[in-house]
This record gives C-alpha cells, sequence and structure tokens, in this order.
C-alpha cells in the first residue's frame, strides 16, 4: 500500500504524470532545477576560490602571502595575514612605513613625475 502512494508522489513530483512525452514533465518542471544547481555550485566554487586559506575563516582574502620556504602563495584576510596592522584598515602612517621599507630595499618607484 505505502508503495503505491510513494510512486504516485514521485510520478507527481517530477513531473511524469498527465504530459505530451514521458519526459517533457521532468524537464519542464524537477528537472530544470538542475542546471539552478549548477549555478549555485558555481558560486560556491568562486567563493571558495576567493576565500581565506586559513581553517574556519570565511573571510575573502584580499591579501596575497608567499611562503619563502616552500614557494607556495595562499589568499589570506587581513585579520590571518602577519603583516596586516590588525582588524582596521591601514593607516597612512602605516602605509608610508611600508612604502620606505619597500623603496629602501631596492624596489621600483612607478611614481611618474
Amino acid at each position: 500500500m505505502w508503495w503505491h502512494a510513494l510512486q504516485h508522489w514521485l510520478a507527481v513530483h517530477t513531473g511524469t504524470v498527465n504530459e505530451a512525452g514521458p519526459y517533457y514533465g521532468f524537464f519542464s518542471g524537477f528537472g530544470s532545477d538542475v542546471g539552478e544547481l549548477t549555478l549555485l555550485g558555481g558560486l560556491i566554487a568562486v567563493y571558495r576560490r576567493h576565500n581565506c586559506h586559513t581553517a574556519w575563516c570565511f573571510r575573502l582574502g584580499h591579501h596575497d602571502f608567499t611562503d619563502a620556504a616552500t614557494g607556495l602563495r595562499w589568499k589570506l584576510c587581513r585579520s590571518h595575514h602577519p603583516e596586516h596592522p590588525g582588524r582596521k584598515p591601514p593607516t597612512r602612517h602605516h602605509i608610508t612605513r611600508i612604502h620606505q621599507q619597500n623603496t629602501q630595499r631596492g624596489g621600483v618607484d612607478v611614481r611618474e613625475d
């Protein structure tokens, strides 16, 4: 008795009852959700590509970090990046200090005069 009820429920919810063809109802109704799941999976993949690589951190990683020993590159958020000043955005003083350190190391100054 329960098998027939389950069978009827599946037929109604997948769109295979009383349609023009055997699979028209499926692809017009229930089967069209396959494309929506693909879009959702793509959005999750893009998010996972750009989030912080620290375990269980769900913030977006805007700062690149390269390990000098192995050469691996990671995306880190400002809370986990070792050279970031902290949770607040960097101040003008902090940016100036980093710029001076980079120019003293022989970095290229890209200002146009």
